[in-house]
């Protein structure tokens, strides 16, 4: 059987895909995105994926003092996992980005 106490606080089990509200957040905050994939890279080149799009394809999320998201991203051709926290003022911050990693690469909690 379940036990809830057991499960405060921590990540979802399942991997599911992005609505609407998640994809806005993901595309609002995709500059600093970005930026911190750049340099999760080792590069100092702000400019590395400018012309790339951000894509959510996945994504897990945690209850905590708000919310935080562990994305699956895509920028260009290379896969980034991405944590967004969000308070209950509602303003999203891009808080680790965490790769290279590949398309299959699990989403855990970092």
């Amino acid at each position: 059987m379940f036990n809830l106490w057991q499960r405060v606080g921590g990540i979802s089990d399942e991997e599911k895909t992005p609505k609407t509200r998640l994809i806005d957040i993901v595309a609002k905050l995709s500059s600093k995105i970005k930026t911190s994939a750049a340099a999760a890279m080792g590069s100092n080149d702000a400019g590395l994926f400018e012309n790339d799009s951000v894509d959510a394809l996945a994504y897990k999320s945690q209850v905590v003092a708000g919310t935080n998201y562990f994305v699956r991203v895509r920028i260009g051709n290379t896969f980034f996992h991405v944590r967004i926290y969000e308070g209950f003022q509602g303003v999203p911050e891009v808080t680790r980005v965490v790769g290279p990693k590949s398309e299959t690469d699990p989403i855990e909690y970092f």
